[in-house]
């Protein structure tokens, strides 16, 4: 079972799982409209509504572009919060597998606002597999790729005399312990 939500990723989930796919096996695609974010168009809700399910539309059909040829390959659009319908329609469905994209929120993001492999990973009734899209970069990879640059002193002499006033440091090790002078 594979959730789609019209990413990239959410179409490398979809590709991923079909290379899994047991030649005898059933691919269930699953896309969901949470419908309760119209709410907030206010006077345009119904327009805002009409764009959701015209979107979910036009992902079920890209979705149905990758699983052509399939005999066992079904594409659904269900009403609901992403997490809650692809948990129901695997323990409905009896899903192995469920696979879904992810777009590689930071931590905390993800902990205040939760992320649908997050859930999924914590409360799926069964295996799943979680996919980027193809070429995307690993967040903490741009984070550990910038290097710091060290601030100049605000003083030439600043960095002397902060060095000369520090106390020598001992390195602890096999044998007896090294004075390091003071810098």
């Amino acid at each position: 079972m594979v959730g789609v939500d019209g990413s990239e990723a959410g179409f490398e989930a979809l590709r991923q799982a079909r290379r899994l796919l047991a030649p005898s096996g059933r691919l269930m695609v699953a896309i969901a409209v949470e419908e309760r974010f119209a709410v907030h168009g206010g006077m345009s809700a119904p327009k805002v509504l009409d764009d959701l399910r015209t979107e979910a539309e036009a992902t079920r059909q890209s979705a149905g572009e990758l699983v052509a040829g399939l005999d066992n390959a079904e594409t659904v659009v269900a009403s609901g919060r992403p997490s809650e319908v692809l948990r129901s329609v695997a323990e409905r469905e009896e899903a192995d597998l469920i696979a879904v994209g992810t777009h590689w929120t930071s931590r905390p993001v993800g902990l205040l606002i939760g992320s649908v492999a997050t859930t999924m990973l914590n409360e799926s009734p069964c295996t799943v597999l979680i996919a980027r899209a193809a070429g995307a970069e690993f967040p903490s990879a741009r984070r550990f790729a910038r290097r710091r640059q060290p601030r100049a002193p605000r003083h030439p002499c600043a960095g002397q005399r902060q060095r000369a006033n520090r106390a020598p440091r001992t390195v602890l090790g096999v044998g007896q312990p090294k004075q390091l002078g003071a810098g």
